[in-house]
């Protein structure tokens, strides 16, 4: 099946043989093929504070959704750290610029 370009939100439900369940909700993003700009974590094309709140959730163990790690990696450290959030923050308010 191909998908076309949009969000597609999906619930996935498991039972087990004593009838508990437990679900979660998995969300899908379709977009064109394109080189993302580092520190565009959500794929919205803008780099905002949005992106700097999301790698700062990430840095201390949430899971925001969506989030491409690819793009968080910001300093090029190999972590995605509380110094890639500053990083974005500070690239958003105009003190830098960063790297393509």
């Amino acid at each position: 099946m191909i998908l076309a370009m949009d969000t597609y939100i999906y619930e996935c439900i498991v039972t087990d043989q004593i009838d508990q369940s437990d679900s979660d909700i998995v969300i899908v993003t379709v977009t064109h093929a394109t080189q993302w700009q580092l520190g565009d974590v959500n794929h919205d094309e803008t780099i905002d504070i949005i992106d700097t709140l999301m790698i700062a959730q990430r840095y201390v163990g949430l899971d925001p959704q969506p989030f491409y790690p690819e793009e968080a990696d910001v300093d090029g450290s190999g972590a995605i750290d509380i110094v890639d959030a500053l990083m974005v923050a500070q690239a958003y308010v105009g003190l830098t610029k960063l790297p393509p």
